[in-house]
């Protein structure tokens, strides 16, 4: 018997290929064509977002480029998987974030027959489900299509009836084990973060995160 390394070829082409669809679900794929429009929607989005604060938008520069560098992201097929929103405090990452999920939330993207809905929640909301309702956290490590706000804020441990965990750790390697789509915002630099999640962790996001380093002055109080 010859061994067939065309088959084995084959088979590991398909699961290549299977990955990249669960990394980035088919339903983005028509968005390739659409990176202006796309833009101005996540403009949209972004502008409401700042008035739902109470405050009123002045557009400026880096806020065009950030957005015009999400829509880059969104409708590359060939970008990594997850993204990386991070830099100082105030400067716009949740707001972008919520401006994602907004329009994410607005469009009829289908995987299957199921809408995909996008959920963002802070970091340390998260690590506080995994004691108080372990059950729906675990519902939130699978979600298909995540945001988690401010990573590095949580608890790095946490504790239910004696028994230690790092749950952010843990959905970190739960979702990039399952190639689920995740956005990420921190203030903290890629050192900082190797620091705190150990270089496993930091391993894995450089692997499938494209990095948006989102700097200046913050905005609270001037927009």
């Amino acid at each position: 018997m010859n061994i067939d390394l065309r088959a084995l070829q084959m088979q590991q082409n398909l699961k290549r290929v299977q990955g990249t669809q669960l990394f980035r679900p088919d339903c983005l794929l028509p968005l390739a064509t659409q990176v202006d429009r796309l833009e101005q929607a996540l403009q949209i989005a972004y502008a409401s977002e700042v008035l739902s604060r109470g405050r009123q938008l002045v557009p400026d520069q880096a806020t065009r480029a950030n957005l015009h560098k999400v829509a880059e992201w969104l409708t590359n097929p060939l970008a990594k998987p997850w993204l990386l929103i991070y830099g100082g405090v105030g400067n716009g990452k949740t707001t972008l974030l919520r401006a994602i999920q907004a329009f994410v939330n607005s469009q009829r993207f289908y995987i299957g027959n199921t809408r995909v809905q996008m959920l963002v929640q802070t970091a340390s909301r998260l690590s506080a489900l995994a004691v108080e309702s372990p059950r729906l956290f675990e519902s939130r490590t699978d979600q298909e299509c995540i945001g988690i706000d401010d990573l590095g804020v949580e608890p790095l441990e946490v504790n239910s009836f004696g028994t230690r965990s790092t749950p952010i750790a843990e959905l970190l390697l739960h979702r990039y084990e399952r190639m689920r789509f995740t956005i990420l915002t921190s203030n903290l630099s890629e050192e900082q973060l190797t620091s705190r999640y150990g270089e496993r962790i930091t391993d894995r996001l450089r692997e499938v995160c494209d990095r948006l380093w989102m700097d200046g002055a913050s905005y609270r109080g001037t927009v």
